[in-house]
């Protein structure tokens, strides 16, 4: 059953993911675009959480662990560590297979302007190309003009 990741959710104390996970452990894709005050109640499988790569830790519980050469600096939001917005965006938008999902997901957080689609393309020229289509994708159409879901969904195939 999925789990659904909600703010009033009581989740695991930044002492608890750090002792779980070590002190550069930190919360990214969707559980942290919540955090980080967008989609306030996602349905997911697991909760990515970021570790150095020389670091050896599995997955526990809802707890997804990705090891990564690019760990950012992280921001403390309520009591968490979490990876900058636009890594969280992306980390999120790389495990959507659905365009018009993931088109959703990241104009949200454009038009809003917490990001431009320009420092997100950079963001995800330099990490890992693995689900990685998708969201290039959808951010090439939103650096050509398009603005929105519907707009976007009339380029696609």
């Amino acid at each position: 059953m999925p789990h659904s990741v909600t703010q009033s959710e009581p989740r695991p104390s930044s002492i608890e993911l750090q002792a779980a996970h070590g002190s550069d452990a930190m919360l990214t894709g969707r559980a942290g675009l919540v955090l980080h005050g967008f989609s306030k109640a996602v349905n997911t499988n697991g909760v990515p959480l970021l570790i150095p790569h020389d670091k050896h830790r599995k997955d526990v519980s809802f707890v997804e662990v990705e090891r990564t050469w690019r760990l950012p600096e992280s921001t403390q939001l309520s009591g968490l560590p979490v990876a900058p917005l636009g890594r969280c965006l992306l980390d999120a938008a790389r495990r959507i297979a659905d365009e018009r999902i993931c088109t959703a997901l990241i104009a949200e957080v454009v038009q809003r302007g917490a990001v431009d689609v320009e420092s997100l393309l950079v963001e995800l020229n330099e990490g890992s190309g693995r689900g990685s289509a998708v969201p290039r994708r959808v951010l090439h159409e939103l650096s050509a003009g398009a603005h929105s879901v519907a707009e976007v969904g009339t380029a696609l195939p």
